[in-house]
């Protein structure tokens, strides 16, 4: 059911509130985050601008927000409506205690779904700066799965489409195995992953504790390798983030998704990275949207 809320007063233009509306039926998963975005805004707003001026700033921003929104393919808005429900609903990430809620997914439709997101061509993007930038640092001693549903679940959620946004989607239909773990084996493992190596000082039986309650086998010897592959990851989201911006930076034109991708002060790929692209192209000619990027490159 759509999340009923209301929008702002003096709505500049009668279409703008029925777009929304359209787009919140959709994806109604968006509601919440939305109502809940107004409410923060109209909070930060009130101590600069007050009565109608809050109203009209805040038209401003949903008209950009849906802008946004409506560039996307269908099945990307859904899944980052998903991301924001799911983060809406928890606390902040530390690395003592964090709680994760997914969905059940299963393996064969998001590997299909993953397809069909990377028809557009933003998205194929994406999906090859997560094969060029962090699969390289993933090992056998965790499932690939399991690392890169970690990863997806430590990435800021934003519901805008930037280079970051692109590459947590692809990581979320990437890890639906994961997905499928107990929320408690989920919230063992996202500490295992966040810990630092000074963590690893602790009691030796807390370090058995820890190991015991994961959904794998692994003892505190391979704890240090563990860690020393996850601080490895965290480090290569934002280069796979930072590596997509580039990528845009280079192409000739930015139709639909690939438009809202650029970030500002992004150096342009060099002529190595334009092959690392065309490599993973070749090897992934399913996905259809590689043939529009390349063809703008």
């Amino acid at each position: 059911m759509t999340h009923v809320f209301s929008f702002p007063a003096g709505c500049p233009d009668e279409q703008l509130q029925e777009r929304w509306e359209s787009l919140l039926g959709k994806a109604p998963r968006l509601g919440p985050w939305l109502d809940e975005t107004l409410r923060s805004r109209r909070v930060q707003l009130s101590g600069r601008v007050v009565g109608v001026e809050i109203e009209r700033v805040l038209w401003t921003e949903l008209s950009r927000w849906l802008t946004d929104f409506e560039a996307l393919p269908p099945f990307a808005v859904a899944a980052i409506a998903t991301t924001l429900e799911e983060k809406r609903e928890l606390p902040a990430p530390r690395a003592e205690r964090v709680e994760v809620m997914v969905e059940t997914e299963s393996p064969e439709r998001s590997a299909t779904e993953l397809e069909a997101l990377a028809a557009d061509p933003a998205f194929a993007l994406a999906f090859h700066c997560v094969e060029a930038r962090i699969r390289p640092w993933l090992t056998a001693l965790l499932p690939e799965s399991a690392w890169l549903g970690l990863l997806h679940a430590s990435a800021p959620s934003d519901p805008q489409l930037t280079a970051a946004t692109a590459v947590a989607l692809v990581l979320r239909l990437s890890s639906a195995s994961w997905q499928q773990q107990p929320p408690e084996a989920r919230r063992a493992a996202l500490r295992l992953f966040h810990l630092a190596p000074a963590d690893l000082r602790a009691s030796p039986a807390q370090l058995q504790r820890l190991c015991a309650s994961l959904p794998w086998r692994l003892d505190a010897a391979q704890l240090p390798d563990v860690v020393g592959t996850s601080i490895r990851l965290r480090k290569a989201l934002p280069a796979a983030s930072s590596l997509c911006a580039s990528l845009v930076a280079r192409l000739s034109k930015r139709p639909g998704g690939l438009s809202l991708l650029q970030q500002g002060g992004t150096t342009l790929a060099d002529y190595a990275e334009l092959a690392e692209l065309r490599e993973t192209a070749r090897r992934h000619t399913r996905m259809a949207g590689f043939d529009r990027l390349l063809r703008l490159v």
